[in-house]
């Protein structure tokens, strides 16, 4: 459902119309409600840089997901993720 009042708690269903998720998050978006910070952007701890380097310590084998998250600043399972390629897909593997 989208919410052309840009309130999502909002039920009136005046104010609610039928969509795809899709167009959903695509209208977050264009209403400036998509607080999700990607890429290279300020907001977020890792760079492209920083994710490269993360993956190379990763493959040397000497660091636990946990170090690995301690010492770039992010949680393990985020660690994790961008270790194995699950977030940053952008990012080329060295």
């Amino acid at each position: 459902m989208c919410h052309s009042c840009n309130n999502p708690p909002c039920c009136n269903p005046r104010h609610v119309t039928p969509d795809t998720h899709a167009a959903n998050m695509d209208w977050k978006t264009k209403c400036g409600r998509d607080n999700h910070p990607h890429g290279d952007s300020l907001a977020v701890k890792l760079t492209s840089k920083l994710v490269a380097r993360l993956r190379q310590d990763y493959k040397t084998g000497r660091y636990s997901f946990r170090t690995l998250g301690n010492q770039y600043g992010i949680s393990k399972t985020h660690a994790r993720h961008v270790a194995q390629n699950v977030k940053w897909k952008s990012v080329a593997t060295p």
